[in-house]
Formats: structure tokens, sequence, C-alpha cells
């Protein structure tokens, strides 16, 4: 369990930043991404029971 206490060798080389930012910026978009198409099928969904209420 020691090596959990020593301090990480820099897990971030400068040439990896660009990488890790456009990785993280690309989940971010895709997070985005799924949470509309969840909040436009929640839509979808409560407009098709409204129109089954109506009837």
């Amino acid at each position: 369990m020691q090596y959990q206490l020593s301090p990480p060798d820099n897990p971030i080389q400068p040439k990896n930043i660009h990488k890790v930012f456009i990785k993280s910026s690309q989940e971010i978009w895709d997070k985005q991404q799924s949470q509309q198409k969840a909040t436009v099928k929640m839509n979808h969904a409560n407009q098709q029971k409204s129109q089954i209420d109506l009837r």
C-alpha cells in the first residue's frame, strides 16, 4: 500500500495536456449531446402520454 502514499510522477506531461484537453472536451460534448437526446425523448413521451389522456 506504500505506492499509493507516494506522490504520483507528474501524471500529465506537457506534451499530453493537449491530448487530455481534447479528450475531456470531446467527452463533455458527448454528454451534452446525449442529454439533449434524452430531453427530446422525454418531451416526445410526454406528448404521446397527453394525447392518450385526451382520447
